[in-house]
């Protein structure tokens, strides 16, 4: 039972439960409200990073894949939380002007790499959010629904695109976005 707010009376997305034990569950609602249980779903605490803050209709948020309480969520930048989102610091600095962000994912093998998508646009980190590049060069003009990250290489990544245009909904790098494929 998520209790109902102003700023969200809907959840958009649930997250997956990090640690059984823990019940702990992190969840996204719309126009940029994330909330985080500890009971197992049964209650939710809003977790945003900054009161008046939004993000885009299901704002990405992604989990350290070991560590649970550390949380990336992406407005137009990119917040950082080490305690579950408790306390939350900002780790990217005007990175998408002031456009959405759609889709994070941070590589399982190296956890200083993170990218973040914004409509045709993706943006990628090596040191953890201290400086990013933009890495489109080679994708198409469409928007970016999606990251995923291969669990052993960071450098291997796939977008997809939510565009119904023919032939253009799947991209592959193998060299951390420096070239593309249409998969």
């Amino acid at each position: 039972n998520l209790p109902m707010t102003a700023d969200a009376d809907r959840v958009a997305a649930l997250g997956e439960r990090v640690e059984a034990s823990e019940l702990r569950i992190y969840a996204s609602v719309q126009r940029g409200g994330i909330r985080k249980s500890i009971a197992g779903g049964y209650t939710f605490n809003s977790i945003k990073p900054t009161v008046g803050l939004t993000g885009y209709w299901i704002t990405p948020y992604i989990v350290h894949p070991v560590m649970p309480s550390l949380i990336y969520a992406g407005y137009t930048d990119i917040y950082r939380s080490l305690n579950g989102g408790v306390t939350w610091t900002k780790i990217s600095e005007n990175l998408t002007d002031n456009i959405k962000l759609r889709a994070l994912a941070i590589s399982p093998s190296n956890d200083q790499v993170i990218y973040a998508a914004a409509k045709n646009k993706i943006w990628k980190t090596t040191n953890g959010g201290d400086s990013w590049i933009d890495i489109s060069s080679g994708i198409p003009d469409l928007y970016i629904t999606y990251i995923i990250v291969s669990e052993t290489d960071p450098n291997k990544l796939w977008i997809t695109f939510s565009a119904y245009q023919s032939g253009d909904k799947v991209y592959y790098s193998e060299d951390g976005g420096e070239t593309w494929y249409n998969y």
